[in-house]
């Protein structure tokens, strides 16, 4: 019989099982692409997509550390928190030295909202 921990089911921690999410996410980036390519917003919505990855492994990592912190499910929840904001942060580089500051200029408006946002999801 196996384990828990030898069962770990890596996708319900990598990926969020917000459906309308996806939608919300990715249709205005693919058609931003289409409309008009270019390498600035391609690296804008790889940008955007690590940050919406991101949210899921990292809450889960936050709110289980404290109960069970040698579980290997926190351990992974992590490491794809990790992950996923290290691809946003580079993506986020990369827009910088394509596009100048001025792209990211919407996230940094948004940031206070987005921040009280994090505040109340935590709380869940």
């Amino acid at each position: 019989m196996p384990d828990a921990q030898s069962s770990l089911r890596w996708k319900t921690i990598a990926f969020p099982t917000e459906h309308g999410g996806w939608g919300f996410l990715f249709e205005p980036i693919l058609l931003g692409l289409l409309v008009a390519f270019s390498g600035g917003g391609l690296l804008l919505g790889l940008m955007t997509v690590a940050a919406f990855l991101a949210r899921h492994p990292l809450k889960l990592y936050l709110k289980q550390r404290r109960r069970h912190p040698a579980a290997r499910r926190v351990r992974v929840a992590g490491i794809f928190a990790l992950s996923y904001l290290g691809t946003a942060l580079g993506a986020g580089v990369g827009v910088m030295a394509v596009g100048g500051f001025d792209p990211l200029l919407p996230f940094v408006l948004l940031s206070p909202f987005l921040l009280i946002y994090w505040f109340y999801d935590q709380q869940q």
